[in-house]
């Protein structure tokens, strides 16, 4: 996945995919019998945040394209997880350390794989990815026409094509500031990067620093 710095209006979106290895959505993996006590802590931390993927999440989705969230949480990182994704796992402890440095702006969490009534992974984000179409498509088209300091080191970001969806993806939202001046409507995309490798890539993200520099 990618990061990327997207602006919609006046509202700058980063979504990030992972510099490591990332986890495609329909990958088979092999599960790790050995399971830590960093990788139970992992879940543990993402799932402290987690928008579900039912009406909760659709509604969050809908609520910062239409900008209902401006007067209430003008700055959001979300991130699109899977509990057996080892990017995932890698990232996760730069962003709680970051957080608990920086409570000025809101994260959320998306679990790529949550299980529906059935038990079945990824048939409720199939339905989420789908009915959010709008929403991946402006991502998209925002990072195809933009700007920033750190695009030129990353891999082409492919967020329509729920089969091709990676994760981890981070998106940045971010209604306190205005669009650079190639904004596209009703989204603009100003940064992109594979993920956060270290506490100072998460704080270059939310302050438009560094390699997220517009």
């Amino acid at each position: 996945l990618v990061c990327y710095h997207i602006f919609m209006k006046k509202i700058a979106i980063v979504l990030l995919p992972l510099l490591l290895s990332s986890c495609s959505l329909l990958d088979l993996k092999i599960k790790n019998n050995n399971t830590s006590d960093s990788e139970e802590a992992y879940v543990s931390f993402y799932k402290k945040h987690q928008l579900k993927l039912t009406k909760e999440a659709s509604d969050f989705i809908a609520s910062t394209t239409d900008g209902s969230y401006v007067l209430q949480q003008t700055r959001i990182l979300i991130s699109f997880v899977q509990e057996d994704c080892w990017s995932c796992k890698a990232q996760y402890t730069y962003i709680k350390n970051y957080l608990e440095t920086d409570n000025n702006f809101y994260y959320y969490v998306i679990f790529a794989d949550e299980k529906d009534s059935n038990g079945d992974s990824y048939e409720l984000f199939k339905k989420f990815h789908k009915d959010n179409s709008s929403f991946f498509k402006s991502v998209q088209e925002a990072y195809d026409n933009s700007d920033y300091a750190g695009k030129s080191m990353e891999d082409p970001l492919n967020v329509t094509d729920v089969e091709e969806f990676v994760t981890p993806t981070n998106v940045f939202l971010d209604f306190s500031v205005s669009a650079p001046a190639w904004t596209t409507k009703p989204y603009h995309a100003s940064e992109a990067c594979h993920s956060f490798t270290s506490e100072q890539a998460v704080s270059d993200m939310i302050h438009h620093t560094g390699i997220f520099r517009w």
